[in-house]
C-alpha cells in the first residue's frame, strides 16, 4: 500500500492511498487526516472534516465535555470586579447623569450582567478551541 500526499497550492489537505476502504471493499482514494483510514468516493469526508467514525468519537466526547465552570468563573469574575470597582454609582442619588436607567442600582446590574456574559463566553470558547485542538491532534 503506498501514500503520497495531493497539493494543491502547496497545502496538504488529503492523502491519495490505494487499497481499498475501511467501510466497504471498495477501491480507497483519500485517508481521514486523523485517524489514517483509508476512504472510498463515497466514504470520503468533506474538505475540512474527518471520517465519520473521527467525527462519531469527536461527537460523544463533545457532549461528555464540562463547559459549566468555564463559563461560571469569568461571570462571577467580571461581574465582582465591576460590583467593587463600580462603588461610585451604586451610591449616586436617583436620575443622576451617571447612568442611563435613571436608577443607579439597574445600572451597575446591567453593566455586570452584560460584562459577565462576555467574558463568560469567552471562557467557554476558550476551552472549546482547546477541546478541538487536542482533538483533531
Amino acid at each position: 500500500m503506498t501514500r503520497a500526499r495531493s497539493s494543491s497550492d502547496g497545502q496538504n489537505n488529503a492523502t491519495t492511498t490505494s487499497g481499498t476502504c475501511a467501510t466497504c471493499d471498495a477501491p480507497a482514494l483519500v485517508r481521514c487526516t486523523r485517524c489514517d483510514a483509508a476512504l472510498c468516493a463515497d466514504h470520503a469526508p468533506l474538505a475540512g472534516y474527518l471520517c465519520r467514525a473521527c467525527e462519531d468519537a469527536y461527537t460523544k466526547a463533545r457532549v461528555k465535555l464540562t463547559l459549566w465552570p468555564w463559563f461560571l468563573l469569568p461571570f462571577l469574575s467580571a461581574f465582582t470586579y465591576l460590583a467593587l470597582n463600580l462603588r461610585e454609582l451604586w451610591t449616586a442619588g436617583p436620575y443622576s447623569s451617571r447612568g442611563f436607567t435613571g436608577y443607579p442600582f439597574f445600572d451597575v446590574l446591567i453593566y455586570m450582567v452584560v460584562a459577565g456574559l462576555l467574558f463568560g463566553s469567552l471562557g467557554r470558547a476558550l476551552r472549546v478551541a482547546v477541546f478541538n485542538y487536542r482533538f483533531r491532534r
